[in-house]
């Protein structure tokens, strides 16, 4: 009986003692955890802090991105109206430097009717501004007849001069635009019937001075590369419509001068051969003679009976100026 009481007194012992230290171990572990969950706490508030400041910096990141982005939208708006601004001034420029070019084509022109009193350089001035800057090599240039009821072929290139000798005043579209004394243009203003001679007329201009009609310039076919008529284009029918008249006129007068001098002095000297004497013999010489006094009358008369009026002109395009660039034919003499 007493071993089998201290076998139960050793057995509750070791009951008690494993009882103990299980909770010791149950208490250390407890500690542990304890330990183990403020660290984690901690470590919670570390990382809470973190997030919050990660928070404020991708806020901040984002306030920069909007900032950047608006930037980007102002630079991208500015740089489309710099691109804006560079191509109204290229297309600026590019008008500028063609009104420049038609400026020295109208100049140019000009010149080339003006800066000569021959004429057939006249003719020819007038053909090389139709074929070079117009585009056309088929053209006829008309003169009114004296008794202003015909036009008569005075210049031509590219077509058959028996053909287009002679137009009527009022007949065909070349006749009628001398009549109305209008620019015709295809589809444009008047529209008349043509005759047969003028089915590839592509533009008929009538020469005036002031407001009488001395000519007409007619252009037919144009070339392959030119597909229809520029502003250069209007503006060089205005000016041939005046300058052309007038370098016309001029070369004419110039022409009409100079045989009627000429005649004059043939006559004077065929006197002074049929009735020879010696001051007479020496009368191309002398300025004592009666007939060199003579001559200077005629050329003071020619002088006299030139027209005033040329030496100013209208033009729809530099309006009322003065003709310096045409000599006068008188200067010539």
């Amino acid at each position: 009986m007493k071993k089998e009481g201290e076998g139960q007194g050793s057995y509750v012992f070791r009951v008690r003692e494993d009882t103990r230290r299980y909770v010791q171990d149950l208490l250390n572990e407890n500690d542990r955890l304890r330990r183990l969950v403020a660290g984690l706490e901690s470590d919670k508030g570390r990382l809470l802090s973190e997030k919050m400041s990660l928070q404020e910096k991708v806020l901040a990141l984002r306030e920069e991105l909007d900032r950047i982005y608006h930037e980007q939208t102002d630079l991208r708006r500015q740089l489309a109206d710099v691109e804006a601004s560079n191509q109204k001034y290229s297309h600026q420029y590019v008008e500028v430097e063609s009104q420049n070019n038609n400026l020295a084509n109208l100049y140019v022109a000009s010149y080339q009717l003006h800066g000569t009193l021959d004429r057939a350089e006249v003719v020819t001035a007038i053909k090389e501004i139709v074929i070079n800057l117009i585009g056309s090599e088929e053209l006829a240039i008309y003169e009114m007849s004296p008794d202003n009821t015909a036009l008569r072929l005075a210049g031509w290139f590219g077509i058959d001069p028996a053909t287009y000798g002679t137009v009527a005043v009022g007949s065909g579209i070349i006749g009628k635009t001398v009549a109305t004394g209008e620019i015709w243009l295809p589809g444009k203003g008047m529209d008349l019937q043509p005759a047969p001679r003028e089915s590839n007329l592509s533009v008929c201009i009538p020469l005036k001075l002031e407001d009488r009609v001395i000519g007409a310039l007619a252009v037919f076919r144009l070339l392959p590369q030119k597909s229809g008529f520029e502003a250069i284009d209007y503006e060089l029918f205005n000016l041939l419509a005046t300058h052309a008249a007038t370098a016309l006129y001029l070369s004419r007068l110039h022409a009409e001068s100079g045989r009627g001098e000429a005649g004059a002095l043939t006559a004077l000297r065929g006197e002074a051969a049929l009735n020879p004497s010696p001051e007479r013999c020496r009368g191309d010489q002398d300025p004592e003679d009666p007939r060199q006094e003579e001559v200077r009358r005629v050329r003071r008369a020619s002088r006299r009976s030139a027209p005033r009026g040329l030496d100013r002109i209208q033009d729809p395009w530099i309006g009322s100026k003065p003709l310096r660039s045409a000599p006068s034919f008188l200067d010539r003499i």
